[in-house]
């Protein structure tokens, strides 16, 4: 997309998403366009069950505005809920993002099936929230990504000149990682109706560590880009296992409650 459009779009995105009638006029009638999608899903359940109130618990929460399935409802519909995000900066963006909301419960953690202190690789040369999607505990997987070129087109835009040395272009931070119960029990949040998970990779093993028996979302969201064929499949079907019928997109599975 060129420059100049690109700029246009966050004029008028910028005009919208400042003004709550207008915010909530566009997400309610103007945004639904494509059906059958796993946002206009999630729009139905929101819309269907508002008025006994949503709750929802996000893992890999990033800014709450960057390309988020659930922004626009938590703010339209008032949800009720816990954002978990593991980078210190974007978590103070995630918190300013939602300063207008009450009723949310911010962690600045990261996820795991175990209690342990890891390394979070991310990019260097960058803390927009395009970059910091892009985070991960696995250094190789980033550097990968990296060969590609896939940042480069965003770097473009930011006038920035990616460093040729793969090493500059990655920092580290370490954060603490909680086990999802761990999270749930000492925030008294153990029923909730909608669990979305992006954290890079590691969405399987998250799934794996539920335990269904005291926690059981109506609707799990969680992307399976980085997941291989077998990984995959093995996930949704330990879902189904558990109660759940799939609805596969492009990059995520929308897991429903049958």
């Amino acid at each position: 997309m060129h420059r100049p459009l690109i700029k246009i779009r966050k004029f008028i995105k910028s005009i919208i998403w400042n003004n709550d009638l207008l915010f909530k006029f566009h997400t309610k009638y103007i945004l639904w366009k494509k059906r059958g999608t796993y946002v206009d899903f999630i729009n139905n359940y929101s819309k269907k069950n508002k008025n006994k109130g949503i709750k929802f618990v996000q893992l890999g929460s990033n800014d709450g505005n960057w390309d988020d399935p659930i922004y626009r409802f938590i703010r339209r519909d008032n949800w009720n809920g816990i954002l978990v995000e593991p980078q210190k900066v974007i978590f103070q963006r995630l918190r300013k993002n939602y300063d207008k909301i009450s009723n949310l419960i911010f962690e600045n953690c990261a996820v795991s099936d175990k209690r342990e202190t890891k390394k979070l690789y991310k990019i260097s040369f960058s803390e927009s929230p395009w970059a910091s999607t892009l985070s991960r505990f696995s250094e190789e997987s980033l550097k990968e990504l990296l060969e590609t070129g896939y940042a480069e087109e965003y770097a473009k835009q930011e006038n920035i000149n990616i460093p040729k040395d793969l090493t500059e272009c990655i920092s580290s931070e370490t954060v603490e990682c909680y086990t999802l119960t761990e999270i749930l029990q000492r925030n008294n949040f153990l029923k909730f109706d909608i669990l979305v998970i992006d954290i890079e990779g590691y969405e399987d093993k998250i799934i794996y560590s539920i335990d269904f028996k005291m926690v059981k979302p109506q609707i799990i969201l969680y992307e399976h880009a980085h997941q291989d064929t077998a990984s995959n499949e093995k996930c949704r079907n330990y879902l189904v296992e558990n109660g759940y019928k799939i609805s596969v997109f492009e990059s995520d599975n929308l897991a429903h409650l049958a």
